[in-house]
Formats: C-alpha cells, structure tokens, sequence
C-alpha cells in the first residue's frame, strides 16, 4: 500500500512545490488520523496521546522512511550521537522545503523507537483541519518554559532556529539566527545538549524562483540527501546562550 502511495507523490512533485506536497500528504495523514481517532474514541479517552497515536504514526513514519531510501537514497550519518534516551535538541537548518526533518524524524522512529517533538511555527495552527496531524505527531508552538518542562521530563526536540524566514529569504545555506537564539535559552535552561545536523543537498531538492522578495521552490527532484548527525555538546553551566549558539555555527559553517 506504501509503495503506490510513494508514486502518486513522486509523479505529482514534479509539477507543484515540496510545501504543497507536504501540505496534501497532512491532510491525508490528518484526515487518517481524524477516522482512527472516531473509531477507536474509547482508547482516545483511555490511554496516553502517545500510546493512542503509536499505531498510525508508526504508518506515516515507515511512509517517510521508504520514501526517503527510494527517492532521495536518504541516510543519516552519525545517528549514534542522538541518545536512545533521556533530553536532547536536535537543531537543523531549515531550507526552502524542510522536508529533512520528515527523514530524521521518522529514521528515529523505526531505528531508535524514538518520538520527536517538532516545535513549528505558529501559523501551523491556523491551517483549517490540520490540528488532529499536528496532535498526533506531536508538533508543537511551545514557550521557552513549557519546552523547558516538556524537557525535563526526557523528550526530544527538534528546532529549526531560522524558522520559515531563513527557508524563504536566505541565499544559499545562510543562516539567519539570532546571537541569543531562543534553542540556546531552552537548552541551558533545561540543562540539555544539543545536537546540530545538517542535511546535504536540501537546497537542490526544487528549482527556487523569486516572488516579492520570496523564495518559492518549485517541483521535487529525486537528489541524492544525506544528513549528518555533529557532535553532542553537553550542557556547562558556566557557558552563556550566545557561546553556544557560535558553537553550533561551527558546525555548520564547517558543513555548509
């Protein structure tokens, strides 16, 4: 059933935008989400979100995964740097069509039996009938303190601290952070490491065309994308927000 499904996106990618794509595979999830959730509404009020939701997420990850190896050949270099437990902040870049966090997430479900939790952007929220998707995936808009919190008790999180802006506005792989990125605040807040990848080729994944200031990509191309996996740099108390964030742009700007 998976396979088919993969071709219907690959033939459609060609003609509209990864972000439309992304956005018409949601739905569907939403929508798949939406009638498991009517149908099983007993275990809904029963179990935790996370044990409720395993079931059909563990669906739409194996979809990403085998969509990732066909189309693209994605692999993950150095996934043994992200802990199989305990907190962590996985911090990318975040290019015109984010579609690596799809791979990195779901690379993590199957492999690591991990859930990450993606802090999105606000607008995410707004979107008519995509609040099920976001529940049961777990993104999340969260404060500085409820991160903190959600932290604390052992999660994974994954920021792209350039947000939509840096996807949309940026030449090349230039990163638009902030010297106090708010990562950086929850990381040494939480007393958490953070974990920086970069994924190759992301930026070669659609043609991009200018519009009003605005990058758009264009169609889905089947690139080669590979995503490497820094070193941990664990939490010191005596290091401040801003020598952190330069510590992840070394990282970066040695990849880039």
């Amino acid at each position: 059933m998976i396979i088919p499904i993969i071709l219907i996106v690959v033939t459609i990618g060609f003609f509209l935008s990864i972000p439309i794509n992304i956005l018409i595979i949601n739905y569907l999830s939403s929508l798949m989400f939406f009638i498991y959730k009517i149908k099983n509404s007993n275990k809904y009020i029963s179990l935790s979100p996370r044990d409720f939701w395993n079931k059909p997420c563990s669906f739409i990850a194996r979809f990403w995964y085998l969509f990732g190896k066909i189309y693209h050949g994605y692999e993950i270099e150095g996934i043994e740097q992200i802990p199989s437990d305990g907190p962590a902040i996985l911090i990318l870049y975040h290019p015109p069509s984010p579609i690596d966090a799809f791979f990195i997430i779901s690379t993590l479900f199957i492999k690591a039996k991990r859930k990450t939790i993606a802090i999105t952007d606000r607008m995410m929220f707004k979107i008519p009938g995509y609040q099920t998707f976001l529940e049961a995936v777990e993104h999340i808009s969260g404060t500085v303190e409820s991160c903190v919190s959600m932290l604390e008790k052992g999660e994974l999180f994954l920021i792209y601290p350039g947000g939509m802006k840096e996807g949309l506005t940026s030449n090349g792989y230039n990163l638009l952070w902030k010297p106090n990125a708010g990562f950086a605040k929850v990381a040494q807040k939480a007393k958490v490491p953070v974990i920086p990848l970069f994924t190759k080729n992301t930026r070669q994944v659609s043609a991009e065309i200018s519009f009003f200031g605005k990058l758009l990509p264009i169609g889905w191309f089947p690139v080669k994308l590979k995503t490497y996996v820094g070193e941990k740099i664990e939490f010191d108390e005596n290091r401040s927000v801003e020598e952190l964030v330069s510590l992840v742009f070394i990282f970066f700007n040695s990849k880039i």
